[in-house]
């Protein structure tokens, strides 16, 4: 019987603490946890080196979406920190493009590399996890008030 690859990362799962009542911002969470994991098993299971620079585009597309999406409800919803969190999506989107053009001028990963896509995955946990968290009571309270 052939062992088992022993994994390094366990999968991110949905918990409904991580929902925000904004369907469309919970959508998206839910779609980019589905895509980091799918980008880590690809980055693990040993396929080629251009599926994962092509998952990782893929990803930031979508974190840049749903960058949108967010924005548009925090502005809506007048948050008051609305203008710092709209920078961190600044910021954000400043790495992932610096991380997915890098990665896209590799031919095959190097150890490097390899944390390069590790610290996209774990930025945009981070992000996603601690500081979207972070407008949740503000989205519930605004929801009660229209």
């Amino acid at each position: 019987m052939a062992e088992k690859a022993v994994r390094p990362l366990s999968p991110l799962v949905w918990l409904p603490t991580f929902a925000t009542d904004e369907e469309d911002v919970d959508r998206q969470h839910r779609k980019l946890m589905v895509d980091i994991n799918e980008l880590t098993n690809l980055l693990f299971d040993g396929h080629p080196w251009s599926l994962v620079v092509a998952k990782s585009r893929e990803l930031r597309e979508e974190s840049i979406e749903h960058f949108r999406t967010e924005e548009e409800v925090l502005k809506k919803t007048v948050y008051a920190r609305f203008n710092q969190h709209q920078a961190d999506h600044r910021h954000l989107v400043g790495q992932l493009d610096d991380i997915v053009e890098h990665l896209a001028g590799q031919r095959r990963a190097s150890r490097a590399d390899i944390e390069a896509v590790l610290y996209l995955r774990s930025m945009l946990i981070d992000h996603f996890f601690r500081k979207d968290i972070a407008y949740k009571s503000h989205v519930l309270i605004s929801r009660r008030k229209r």
